[in-house]
């Protein structure tokens, strides 16, 4: 390896390695710097601890792949609900996200989240505008989850864990929808025309706000409360697959 003999005065100069070879160096503004390009070149092992820190396991990457197209065709099994206007359908495209969430890191199931829609850009009838926002809901509802049960792994720490995922995913929800799902379709239809659809349910919707905070941030929660139900019941036969961990 090159060392930079120049903690002196700051400046450049190449110096022959061990084999005798000669190599490029980067300029080391301050002393410092150099010491510490010098202890990685006097320490391997260190060198190769920081090298480990920044390894992505390959079963991490193929349980995302996987988890993420799981999700993705859920996302195209949804069906509509009662009590609610016909557009707004449901999915359990966010149960493999929040499983990921658990079982492998937050960061994880917001990476299924990520791949999940960026599939479904394929098929997309917003021009990525409902891919983005379903992303950012979806993140916001399993990136806490993921992160309390990571910090307290037991039952406790999973239901607080879903109540503050389902939380945060139906309160990001609002802003979502006003000002980046429903400003493209007042754009297609009017906001009068959205209107007429909730207040076929609940006549007395005077504006688009009161059918946000009626409609859809209650269905955005009980959407992240039954993903949450339905992870209690499927992850621990399946953790230790996702883990790659014998069963005790």
């Amino acid at each position: 390896m090159s060392r930079c003999n120049s903690c002196a005065d700051g400046t450049v100069r190449m110096v022959k390695d061990r084999e005798g070879n000669r190599g490029s160096a980067s300029v080391f503004a301050r002393p410092d710097f150099c010491r510490d390009f010098l202890l990685l070149d006097a320490s391997p092992a260190l060198e190769r601890f920081f090298m480990k820190k920044r390894h992505i396991p390959i079963r991490t990457i193929v349980v995302v792949a996987v988890m993420a197209a799981l999700s993705s065709i859920l996302q195209m099994l949804e069906f509509s609900v009662p009590f609610v206007p016909a557009f707004l359908k449901y999915d359990f495209s966010d149960l493999p996200a929040f499983i990921t969430a658990f079982a492998i890191s937050p960061v994880a199931g917001v990476l299924v989240q990520l791949v999940k829609n960026v599939i479904h850009l394929s098929l997309t009838h917003t021009g990525g505008v409902g891919e983005l926002a379903n992303f950012l809901i979806g993140a916001l509802l399993v990136f806490p989850a993921g992160l309390i049960y990571q910090k307290n792994r037991t039952r406790n720490g999973a239901i607080w864990g879903s109540i503050a995922g389902a939380l945060c995913g139906a309160l990001i929800s609002f802003p979502v929808n006003l000002f980046i799902t429903y400003p493209f379709y007042i754009g297609l239809m009017g906001e009068e025309a959205i209107l007429v659809m909730y207040r076929a349910i609940l006549p007395s919707i005077e504006n688009l706000w009161q059918a946000l905070l009626i409609f859809n941030l209650p269905f955005t929660l009980v959407k992240g409360v039954c993903s949450a139900v339905i992870t209690f019941f499927v992850y621990k036969p399946l953790s230790p697959i996702l883990k790659g961990k014998k069963q005790a």
